[in-house]
């Protein structure tokens, strides 16, 4: 015995219209839920038919809007069920559908009750002059006399057509995931990169063209296989069979939804890099990982080719730079190893205070060559063992600004130049030769500073005897904030009090 759905009362004019969706597309029922109450309907929406039924079973509905290609009910099997129904058969019923488009679909549509065949897409406007049109039909009771009632004598005949239109979907649904499988293979087999699909024990069940020849096996070699069997290392394989157990109940591991350089190894056991992207999906309720892999060995040999190059590059950097540092002090006796000496303690102080270690190479060299500028400056000035005259003291003053001039031109990966131009800056602007200030003044170039008071200060000058590394330690102490950066200072002094840091 069937149950009854509900009985469909006629509706004045001025109620809102309670229309039921129908669709297994959540995108699809929003939409048509939004347009719906936008010109101020009242819709509710369903999955499918099953679903659909539960709805009119609890309310009123004065039409029905619902799709035909559906999971466990489809469309005309729901409309059957409605139509059937004593008390359901005058909800009026519109199908929507995207899938259904020959005219036999339509046929049978109107057959089994229909009041309209719409075929996806169809302009909002369109969709809701003929929903008014099949309302109005309704409620004049033209629909429910003349077409709703399906005579008992065409059961068999709507069984048939069902079928016929049912097997032909299916048909048309197979040719599609037919032709939309060989356009993946398609795809897949003119893509460089090689593509292995393993299902959740680890075995290969796709390699393409590419996969083929990168690893030398032919495709019959391929399926069935597990990875340990073929391309994978054996120093990989306790973990990819530790990961196999995770991924077969999770579809999740270490790489999944990553990008990592490993090795792979080829059927002649010749292993060479790779870049491998993995991804996981899942097919009756199993889990699978696509493997897209790449050669890399091109560009190792290429990054292997660019680190000679960098690093011959850095030896003749630092073979000139040594080149310079030996030439300014030949003219400077009393100042020999001045600038290597400031150079280690830059570097101690950088490492100390967690520099970069290419911003640390860059101070290390600045400092070999932090005094080139004097290479200007008579040797008698440099030799003098008296005080210098004003006149002379602007000559010394002038050598930041002439081993900039002398270095400007030349391009180092570092701020050579600006290291030696500012290293007698100070952070109050009382420093030369352009009165720079705090922020004005590089990091690199506040580094040496401290490093070259230091070392002059603890070392002997013609002029003087050496003052000792305490003094000097005071110096920079009582020129925190004032003229050298407190950081700075502050480490310069704890690797010599407290890690007993030594000149050579």
């Amino acid at each position: 015995m069937k149950k009854s759905i509900c009985t469909q009362q006629p509706r004045t004019n001025n109620k809102k219209h309670t229309i039921l969706i129908v669709d297994d597309n959540n995108d699809s029922r929003v939409l048509l839920k939004t347009l719906l109450k936008g010109h101020g309907d009242n819709p509710t929406i369903a999955e499918n038919g099953k679903k659909a039924l539960k709805k009119i079973a609890d309310k009123k509905f004065d039409l029905i809007i619902s799709d035909i290609f559906m999971p466990v009910m489809d469309g005309f099997k729901f409309c059957q069920t409605v139509k059937e129904d004593g008390n359901g058969r005058n909800i009026p019923f519109i199908f929507y559908s995207a899938a259904y488009k020959r005219k036999e679909d339509e046929e049978f549509a109107l057959k089994i009750g229909a009041a309209r065949f719409v075929r996806k897409p169809v302009e909002p406007k369109k969709l809701l002059s003929i929903i008014k049109e099949v309302i109005n039909e309704s409620e004049k009771r033209e629909f429910a006399l003349n077409k709703a009632i399906v005579p008992n004598n065409d059961e068999k005949e709507i069984a048939s057509l069902y079928s016929e239109r049912l097997a032909h979907q299916l048909i048309h649904k197979e040719e599609e995931l037919h032709d939309s499988e060989e356009r993946l293979l398609s795809i897949s087999n003119t893509i460089n990169d090689a593509i292995i699909i393993i299902d959740s024990r680890g075995i290969i069940t796709y390699a393409n063209k590419s996969a083929e020849k990168l690893f030398g096996y032919s495709n019959s070699e391929f399926i069935g296989q597990g990875l340990c069997d073929t391309i994978m290392p054996k120093k990989y394989a306790n973990a990819h069979l530790e990961g196999i157990k995770q991924f077969k109940k999770t579809g999740e591991g270490n790489l999944i939804g990553k990008t990592a350089e490993l090795c792979a190894k080829r059927k002649d056991n010749t292993v060479f890099p790779i870049e491998l992207s993995l991804s996981s999906f899942k097919i009756r309720n199993k889990w699978h990982a696509v493997s897209v892999i790449r050669d890399i060995t091109p560009r190792k040999l290429a990054d292997a080719l660019l680190k000679k190059s960098a690093d011959t590059l850095q030896k003749s950097y630092g073979g000139m730079i040594s080149a310079l540092s030996h030439m300014a002090e030949a003219r400077d006796p009393y100042t020999a190893g001045h600038q290597l000496r400031v150079a280690e303690l830059a570097r101690s102080i950088a490492v100390e205070m967690g520099f970069p270690s290419e911003q640390t190479d860059g101070i290390f060299l600045g400092g070999l060559i932090h005094d080139i500028g004097k290479i200007c400056v008579p040797a008698e000035i440099l030799s003098k063992p008296g005080k210098l005259s004003d006149i002379e003291f602007k000559i010394i003053q002038n050598h930041p600004q002439v081993g900039f001039d002398i270095l400007k031109e030349i391009t180092f990966p570092w701020p050579i130049a600006q290291i030696i131009q500012q290293h007698h800056e100070r952070l109050d602007g009382s420093g030369y030769p352009n009165n720079l200030s705090n922020s004005e003044i590089i990091p690199e170039a506040k580094v040496i500073g401290v490093a070259d008071t230091v070392e002059a200060v603890a070392s002997h000058r013609p002029y003087r005897p050496s003052l000792g590394i305490e003094n000097a330690l005071e110096i920079i102490a009582n020129g925190r904030e004032s003229a050298f950066d407190t950081d700075i200072v502050n480490t310069c002094i704890k690797l010599f009090n407290e890690k007993q840091y030594k000149f050579a």
